[in-house]
Parts: C-alpha cells; structure tokens; sequence
C-alpha cells in the first residue's frame, strides 16, 4: 500500500565545481501536483543535465499506477520535459519507486506490478528518441514470481542494466541485462550466496559497464563475500558494524567492455 504522504515538490542543491558547499538555486516541483503522487520517490541525475523523477503514487494511468517525470537543465534553471506513457502498467503498481537515467536510456521500476505473479515486480525501459522519450522495454522476473518484488532498485550505464529482487527467495536477488542490438537481454541472475534472513541482496544497485555494486541489509556482522556467476565476479565486500553490506561485482568475460 502507498505509504500516506503528500511529497508534491523535490529540493535541488547543485553547486559549481569548486565552489564550496551546496546551495539551493530552485525547487522542482510537478507539472500537475495531486495528493498523495509522492514525487520524489526516487530521483537520479545524468551530467547536470538531465533529471529523472519518479512519481511512484501518479494515478495518470490508474489509481497509483506512478510515473516518472523528466527535466532539463538550461542557464535559466530546471524546466520540465515529458511525463513518457508507460505501456502496460497498471493501477497500484508504483512505477518510479526506482528510476535510473542517462542521455539515451530511462529505466524506472515497479516492484507492485502482477504480470509475473502478485508483486513480482517488473522495470521500465525508455529510450531518448530525437525530441521526446518513448517506451522501449518491459523488463520482467520469471513467470511464478510473486512478492519478489523486482524493480525495487534499478541502475542503468550505456552497455548494463541491473535490477534488484531483494524480496527474492534465499535472501535476494539481482537481475542483470546487457544492451544488445538495441535490446536489454538478461544474464545468469546473481544470487545471494551467502543468505540470512533480513538480507534483502539487492535493496540498492548501482552500475557501470564494468562495475557493479549491491546493497544487502543485514542481520549479522562482518562481511558477506560473493560467488562467481555466469558473468559477473566478486571483487570486493564492504560491511558496517552489523547494519548492513555493500558487495562490488566486476563484469568478466569482456561481455560488456570489462576486462579481468
């Protein structure tokens, strides 16, 4: 259930290279602010250009279905681009709970969404066309997988794209993609190798062409180390004091412009 907050604007706090600490130059808010959106579930900024947010409680396309709002950036400040259709979503779905974004790609994801089982989840793929940003791809766990909740966490780089399932059996999960012909193809999904209750692998992803870096809550100290899989190889564990672990994956094989 959408959780009972009006967040109808977002704070910006940019400052110039060298300039010291941040400063507040402007408030973005919604094009069409209503009760309950909760603009601002997530947000994620490309070159100081480009602003992605999402609007995970829009009921645009159905009660609570979300969205996810861009903006640019020029010398007279932020300015709102397009509210892209998402085709397929549907109502309590809560697209933009997680958006990722960079000059070509747009991912958002939806960890509500039904198609693969109650709350399986499902991500939004749009790509930047010559004016305006259209739907590309629906990306999707496998059939029978209710309350995984894929798409909690989304990251996308030019060649990779990843997506949390931390709801996922054994701990959780994450569902990587590589870009080929123009298409997101998945890779052997990553599982959590070393799984306890509260894990949660996948909560927060991060990724680059090379590099991929997961978070993991957790109920137990020390580090959580990281098995190989079909493409990807545990490089590194960074843990807090029994709060939580952060693992860095680096892509092997050259599949996506990394080399080990």
């Amino acid at each position: 259930m959408l959780r009972p907050a009006i967040a109808a604007s977002l704070v910006l706090a940019p400052a110039a290279l060298g300039a010291g600490d941040f400063t507040l130059p402007q408030t973005v808010q919604s094009t069409a602010p209503a009760a309950y959106d909760a603009f601002g579930s997530d947000v994620a900024v490309h070159a100081g250009t480009l602003l992605f947010v999402g609007v995970r409680g829009a009921d645009v396309q159905g009660l609570n279905a979300g969205a996810v709002e861009i903006f640019s950036r020029s010398t007279a400040g932020w300015s709102f681009l397009q509210r892209p259709t998402a085709t397929g979503l549907a109502a309590g779905d809560q697209l933009g709970e997680s958006v990722s974004g960079n000059a070509t790609w747009l991912v958002a994801g939806a960890s509500r969404h039904d198609a693969s089982g109650a709350d399986a989840g499902a991500a939004w793929v749009f790509r930047k066309g010559t004016t305006n940003w259209a739907f590309a791809q629906k990306l999707t766990p496998a059939a029978g997988s209710a309350g995984v909740r894929f798409g909690s966490a989304v990251s996308v780089s030019n060649l990779a794209l990843v997506a949390g399932s931390p709801a996922a059996a054994n701990g959780g999960a994450v569902h990587p993609y590589r870009l080929v012909s123009n298409a997101w193809t998945p890779q052997a999904v990553i599982a959590n190798p070393s799984p306890a209750v509260g894990d949660r692998f996948g909560e927060a992803v991060s990724v680059s062409d090379a590099y991929l870096a997961v978070g993991a809550l957790s109920l137990a100290f020390g580090l959580q180390m990281f098995a190989e899989s079909a493409y990807w190889s545990s490089t590194m564990d960074i843990a807090g004091r029994g709060t939580g672990a952060a693992a860095g994956l680096i892509n092997t094989v050259n599949n996506l412009g990394g080399v080990v």
